[in-house]
């Protein structure tokens, strides 16, 4: 299996001028925990998670160009390299998601740890994505009221 066939191809992107508030509605509605950070290319320039946003949004920051992750700091994926490869380093780095770049270093789509949940489960016939999301709603009706009750 290749990290294509792994990764989730509806994926939400940002760009660096994006407001911040714009971008945390988009993830909570979408419920993604991080956003790629693309040029008008679809290249990578940067990379945000929900915990940058919250930040962000406490400290007053607007745009997401004050709280991206530089692409240098961002570990991808190849499209075509084995799907393991994104495991490991979505376990060795504890990451949540990391992007898939085709051949021209082009963010095509992200590798969701629930994704290699989902995909784990599907091999050894368990549903533990089920698990999964019910420990992600949790997190994430924790985010959204932290994130509501702390920005006032």
């Amino acid at each position: 299996m290749k990290a294509k066939q792994m990764m989730d191809k509806d994926f939400i992107y940002a760009s660096k001028d994006d407001s911040i508030v714009d971008i945390s509605i988009r993830m909570e509605e979408q419920k993604k925990f991080t956003v790629p950070i693309l040029d008008d290319s679809m290249k990578l320039v940067g990379w945000i998670t929900s915990l940058e946003v919250t930040k962000g949004l406490r400290e007053g920051k607007k745009t997401i160009s004050e709280i991206m992750h530089p692409v240098e700091d961002i570990l991808t994926i190849n499209e075509n390299k084995p799907a393991k490869n994104a495991v490991i380093l979505t376990a060795n780095h504890k990451l949540v998601s990391i992007p898939v770049v085709d051949d021209d270093n082009k963010v095509i789509g992200v590798c969701r740890a629930f994704d290699i949940v989902d995909t784990l489960s599907d091999l050894y016939d368990i549903k533990v994505e089920k698990l999964y999301l019910r420990f992600f709603r949790k997190a994430m009706d924790f985010a959204v009221f932290y994130d509501r009750n702390t920005c006032k």
